[in-house]
Parts: structure tokens; sequence; C-alpha cells
């Protein structure tokens, strides 16, 4: 099947399923995105037109958003809730997420978590390093200055690792010495605790049960997959799932991933 026509029946069967009310509109979820700007690759970019009407939608509807950290400094009690929550996390560490996010997340008086790559990240703006963000090389990176703005305003700043690598499939001496010059960065630019980490690619080959102990022996308390779905008492802390937004998503398209509509993606 080519991809445009599995992506429509995908998005066609998660519409039958918000129709039906067979989602699970009540639960926490954690959505991705990533960069914020008009482009012309719609999967990794989002527009500011779109991605506004986006968090207006949370926003009118009632959704309570919080950071990576506020999970874990309440669980498991944030999942009895009773507002409708969801968690909006950003990752890499893309120079829009400061100049367009940030104001549109404080318009609406919302919280995130910024996930950043520091070896793509120094003391001026640059463009990505990594061979992973191939996707973003004609998209500036923050610089210091601008996440220390971004702290300061209440957003959470979470490591990405060092190089955007494939964690799991590293030597674990490797692994652990990129994860711990992350941490180690992070906490020294910003002179705070780094407590949550998100996984390079993030799918169920970017990560594992020993990826979690060095996370843990290194501080971590949390970390994000890309493995969809809704969070549950019964999810490990350093496996937590998040839903991508892409930048082709229409607003009926991300209601229904807010929703749960999507969440049967995560068994397929």
């Amino acid at each position: 099947m080519q991809r445009p026509l599995k992506s429509e029946a995908l998005r066609l069967f998660a519409s039958g399923l918000f129709r039906l009310g067979i989602n699970g509109v009540d639960k926490f979820r954690i959505v991705t995105f990533h960069s914020i700007q008009y482009h012309p690759n719609d999967k990794w970019h989002t527009s500011p037109k779109v991605f506004e009407s986006q968090m207006r939608f949370l926003s009118d509807s009632g959704y309570r958003t919080c950071r990576i950290s506020d999970i874990v400094d309440q669980w498991p009690d944030i999942l009895r809730s009773q507002e409708k929550t969801v968690a909006l996390t950003f990752d890499d560490g893309l120079l829009n997420n400061f100049t367009i996010v940030a104001e549109i997340l404080s318009k609406f008086n919302m919280r995130a978590t910024f996930f950043i790559s520091t070896e793509n990240i120094g003391a001026e703006r640059t463009f990505p390093v990594s061979q992973g963000l191939e996707y973003f090389r004609d998209t500036m990176m923050l610089c210091w200055d601008d996440i220390r703005v971004m702290q300061r305003s209440g957003f959470e700043i979470g490591s990405h690792a060092h190089s955007h690598d494939m964690i799991a499939k590293m030597p674990s001496q490797l692994a652990h010495k990129n994860i711990a010059a992350s941490k180690r960065v992070i906490e020294t630019e910003l002179n705070t605790e780094i407590v949550s980490f998100a996984y390079p690619y993030g799918h169920k080959d970017a990560y594992a049960k020993w990826t979690g102990k060095i996370l843990r022996d290194l501080g971590f308390r949390a970390a994000c997959t890309q493995m969809g779905g809704a969070l549950t008492v019964r999810n490990d802390l350093f496996e937590l799932p998040r839903i991508g937004i892409k930048g082709s998503d229409s607003l009926d398209v991300f209601k229904h991933k807010v929703s749960g509509a999507y969440d049967f993606l995560r068994w397929l």
C-alpha cells in the first residue's frame, strides 16, 4: 500500500472510531511536535497557523496542559484527575520553538517540555550537525540564551541525548557517555536538575530496559518514547508513550489523536 493511501485509510478508520465514541477522551496523553514554521516538508514542520488552531482547540475544549516533570511529581495521582489533560512536548531544540512556539503557548497559558539534543546547541544559533537531524538542515537551532529565557518562562527543558543517535543501538558504555554528556551540559548551562529524557527516534528499537537503567542511574526520573497510546498506571516511567503530530495533520486529525482515536496504532 502506498504511503498516502495508507495514511488516508488510517485517517478514515480513526475518524470512524471518533464518530462512534470509541476512544478515550478522558485519558491522559502526551503529544510530540518538532518544527513549527512554514516549510514545504509537512511531515516534520507544522505551520504556525495550524499549530495555533490546535492550541486554541485544547484551550477552548478545557484541556489542561502539563510538563513531563509534572507527570513524575504527581505520579500516579495525575492520572486520576477529572480534568482533561495533555502533555505537550517538542523534540530536538529548533529555534522556532522559541521564536514561534513559546509565544503561542504563553498566549494560551500552556506548559510544555522541550527536549534538546546538546550536540546541536551552542552559544550562538547554528544549523544542526547531528546526522539524525537531516530533515532540519535549513532550520536554525536554539542557543543557550534562548533556552534560558524559555526556562525562566516556566517551560521544562529535557534531554534528547547529546547526539541524535539511536541510544539502544549503541554499546552500553557509549550510550551512557552520550546521555551523561547531555545531562551534564544542560545542568551546567541552566543551573538546574534535569529529570526528563526523550529517546531519539523513539520507536520500539530506540530504547530497552537497559537504557532505562542507565537513565535511572544518571538521575533521570522519566523517559519518553514515540510509541502511541494513553498513559496508564501500568506504564513504566522510563517508557512513556507519546503521540506524534505531523505537519500534515488537519485540525480534525489532531482532535482525533488527542481523543484517542489513533491509539490503535500502538498495536500495529
